[in-house]
C-alpha cells in the first residue's frame, strides 16, 4: 500500500492552517493540511503493528483501535475558539492526534501494567519512537479534565528503525502519534459524552462552555470512578454516598 508523504514545507502546512482558522483558506491550504494530516496513515500502521505485538504478549485481554483523524474534524478543530476568542489550535503541524491508537483494558490496574511494560527498557530499546514529554503530563486519571475525561494519554514522535542512525531522513521521520489507555469503565463514559453532542451538536466534550449537561457528565464520571473504580479523585468535598447517589 502507498502512503501519502508528508508536505516538506512545515512551514506552509502551518500557514494553511492559520489561514482555515482566520476563514480566509483557499482550496490549495486545505488540500494542504489534508495531505498532513493523510501522511499520519503510515505513523499508524508503524504503531499498530507495534502495539499489537505486545498486546498479544500479555495474559489479560485489551481491546484495540486506530483511527486517522477524519478531515472535517480536523477543519472543525481549526475552527474553534475560546472564550476570549483565540484559535485553540495556534500550529496545525504540532498538533499530536492525527493519528491514535487506542487500548480498553479492563480496569486501572491492567491498564497501568500494560503501559508500565510499553514504557520499560526492555520494550523501548527495541525501537526508535521517543516519548514526547514526562510520563504523567496526560494522566487524566490522577488528574480528570474538568469536563470529567478520564484515562491517560501518551504522544510519540514516529521513527521506523534505523532512521535515527541513517543518513536519509525519511518523510514521515517525528510526526506525531497519540496512544490513549483507558478502562472500560472510562471508555464508556466517554462514548455516551460523544453520543450526547452527536444527537445536538453540543461541545460537551471540548470543555469550551460549562453547561448543565457538561456538569452532568463531570459529575457522573466522579460517581462512576468511585463506584467502579475505588478512586476518588474529584469533588472530593462532595460524599455521593450520603448524598444517596450510590
Amino acid at each position: 500500500m502507498a502512503y501519502q508523504e508528508p508536505p516538506s514545507n512545515k512551514s506552509a502546512v502551518r500557514r494553511a492552517g492559520q489561514a482555515i482558522s482566520a476563514g480566509s483558506a483557499t482550496d490549495d491550504d486545505y488540500l494542504l493540511v489534508d495531505k498532513w494530516r493523510s501522511a499520519h496513515g503510515y505513523v499508524i500502521n508503524t504503531f499498530q503493528a507495534w502495539l499489537k505485538g505486545h498486546i498479544n504478549k500479555r495474559e489479560y485481554y485489551i481491546e484495540f483501535a486506530q483511527r486517522l483523524k477524519r478531515r472535517n474534524t480536523v477543519i472543525d478543530k481549526l475552527k474553534r475558539r475560546n472564550s476570549a476568542g483565540d484559535p485553540l489550535i495556534l500550529d496545525v503541524s504540532a498538533m499530536h492526534d492525527f493519528a491514535g491508537c487506542r487500548m480498553i483494558f479492563n480496569d486501572v490496574q491492567q491498564l497501568e501494567d500494560f503501559r508500565s511494560y510499553i514504557h520499560s527498557t526492555q520494550v523501548m530499546r527495541n525501537v526508535e519512537h521517543v516519548l514526547r514529554h514526562e510520563p504523567n503530563k496526560y494522566n487524566y486519571i490522577d488528574s480528570p479534565k474538568s469536563t470529567g475525561y478520564r484515562g491517560i494519554h501518551d504522544v510519540y514522535r514516529h521513527f521506523p528503525r534505523g532512521s535515527t542512525r541513517s543518513q536519509e531522513k525519511k518523510p514521515w521521520d517525528g510526526l506525531l502519534v497519540e496512544l490513549q489507555y483507558r478502562t472500560r469503565a472510562q471508555h464508556a463514559w466517554a462514548t455516551a459524552v460523544e453520543i450526547s453532542d452527536l444527537l445536538d451538536g453540543e461541545r460537551t466534550k471540548f470543555d469550551l462552555d460549562i453547561s448543565e449537561r457538561g456538569q452532568f457528565f463531570a459529575i457522573a464520571s466522579e460517581i462512576i470512578a468511585r463506584r467502579h473504580e475505588s478512586l476518588s479523585r474529584a469533588y472530593i468535598e462532595i460524599s455521593v454516598v450520603s448524598h444517596g447517589v450510590v
